[in-house]
């Protein structure tokens, strides 16, 4: 599966890590053999100047929109933080979707999400440690089709964890 366009997102905090390890020389170099031509970043509060002039892959960042769906619409692939909205909006569009946890955060309420999601075949989790073997190694073409009448199951559990704030 080709990923000419990768869209990256962390929402409204700070995840450092993820948005390092993206910009990173291992990371550009498979998100080049996938046939990435553009990676676009919303960093949230963080930073983002990648260290590497890239003349294969185009690195557009920028820290908030008003809405993400533009860019999530034109993304072949989405890696995100595992924020409930990114996820199910991903989701909705039918985009393969990588959910990255940061294992920095104690009691990190967005693990769940992302541990479900996965376990039921609707994506793929990670933290940033292993990013680089989820997206080598990871059959993409796999991944269910999340639609959110029919899937009661996991919309359900979704659904709780927005209603209880976990999320």
């Amino acid at each position: 599966m080709e990923f000419k366009n990768v869209f990256v997102t962390v929402g409204t905090t700070e995840f450092q890590n993820l948005i390092d390890t993206v910009t990173s020389p291992d990371i550009l170099q498979i998100l080049k053999r996938k046939g990435c031509k553009n990676l676009k970043i919303q960093y949230g509060s963080g930073d983002c100047s990648p260290s590497i002039d890239d003349d294969v892959i185009f690195i557009e960042c920028y820290g908030y929109k008003d809405s993400l769906h533009d860019d999530m619409s034109e993304a072949d692939l989405i890696i995100s933080h595992a924020g409930a909205g990114t996820c199910l909006e991903a989701l909705e569009l039918r985009k393969p979707l990588i959910t990255v946890i940061n294992d920095e955060l104690m009691h990190n309420h967005q693990t769940e999400l992302a541990e479900k999601l996965s376990d039921e075949g609707y994506s793929f989790c990670c933290t940033c440690s292993s990013l680089s073997d989820v997206l080598q190694n990871s059959k993409f073409d796999n991944l269910k089709t999340f639609i959110y009448d029919n899937d009661k199951k996991c919309a359900a559990y979704v659904e709780k964890l927005l209603c209880n704030k976990i999320i």
